[in-house]
């Protein structure tokens, strides 16, 4: 009898042990947890970080041999985007040789630099490029998209011409820095874009009245449509490729009368907590505040080749390239 309760008591000291390991095992994922998932976040922003300084440089070696940079959307349609350009920077050469040469598939022959961006035949253009991919974008790699977008400064009819782009970037235009009177390091060139909150066919009073979209863009959101901001990485328009330094950062977006390339007011935004990051043209990146200042959102842009100071605050001036405001605090 004595051996038989010598049993039953070691398995009963076996079954505790175990409930007292697990338990423990479970503190131990209870506070370790929530500890490895803080620590994820910054290494997330800082390799978003790093991604922005290398397409900022890559943008500097295109200009330094080209003695400009690219515009954000140029060739067919004007929808090609700038970041096709400078694949070669980008250490992507291959991909940058099947666009430029004549790319045969079993179905069609491609002209040199490609077709439309959404054109769903073309190999290319469903390539996904991870420097191109903000790794706290829940989005990431499900898809040929972008987290970083070309900043057309304080201007929201980014169609209307002009002789004297506000921005860094303009559509169909190639802009030199040595022209960027406001310095290189007060100009911010890329930033990053989250992947939705765009309302799309919007009124065109917004475009005069740029809080109008901030009041009212997120009772839009109905009507966005699921490929919206950086949807396609080779899509130039202002929907997936472009923003504008009016709204703060993380507004949502208005695009106005129509969904990808229309004007509207196009917000940075990203999965970072209450900030984005840009990259200015002198290759520093800096996060930028949703609670940066932004002037009055009520007061029109500037108007197409117009000079003079931004409206909308240091935001504004941050995306002016020669608008003459001082920006040292911010």
């Amino acid at each position: 009898m004595s051996n038989d309760s010598d049993r039953r008591m070691t398995g009963e000291f076996q079954a505790v042990d175990l409930l007292v390991a697990i338990c423990i095992v479970g503190l131990l994922i209870g506070v370790t947890l929530p500890a490895l998932q803080r620590a994820h976040g910054p290494a997330r922003r800082a390799q978003c970080q790093n991604n922005l300084k290398q397409l900022g440089l890559a943008m500097t070696l295109y200009a330094t041999c080209h003695n400009s940079l690219p515009s954000c959307s140029q060739g067919v349609a004007n929808r090609q985007s700038g970041l096709i350009v400078i694949l070669p920077e980008l250490e992507q050469e291959n991909l940058y040789n099947q666009i430029v040469g004549r790319l045969n598939t079993a179905t069609m022959t491609y002209p040199a630099m490609g077709p439309a961006p959404w054109i769903k035949g073309y190999p290319p253009w469903f390539q996904q490029l991870e420097l191109l991919d903000c790794p706290s974008d829940p989005n990431v790699g499900d898809k040929p998209s972008t987290s970083y977008a070309f900043c057309v400064g304080d201007v929201a009819r980014i169609y209307d011409k002009r002789t004297t782009p506000r921005g860094a970037f303009a559509p169909g235009q190639n802009l030199q820095l040595a022209r960027f009177r406001d310095g290189l390091s007060n100009t911010i060139m890329m930033g990053e874009i989250s992947y939705g909150r765009l309302a799309i066919n919007q009124p065109a009073r917004y475009l005069d009245n740029p809080g109008l979209c901030r009041k009212n863009a997120f009772n839009s959101l109905s009507l966005s449509i699921p490929r919206t901001r950086g949807y396609r990485w080779a899509d130039g328009g202002a929907g997936p490729a472009m923003f504008n330094t009016i709204l703060p950062p993380n507004s949502s977006s208005c695009a106005v009368g129509g969904s990808d390339g229309v004007n509207g007011l196009y917000s940075l935004a990203s999965y970072h907590s209450d900030c984005a990051q840009v990259v200015f043209c002198d290759g520093s990146v800096l996060a930028i505040h949703e609670d940066i200042d932004t002037g009055n959102l009520s007061k029109p842009p500037i108007a197409p080749g117009a000079s003079g100071e931004s409206p909308y605050g240091v935001w504004g001036a941050l995306g002016t390239t020669s608008s003459g405001e001082d920006v040292t605090d911010y």
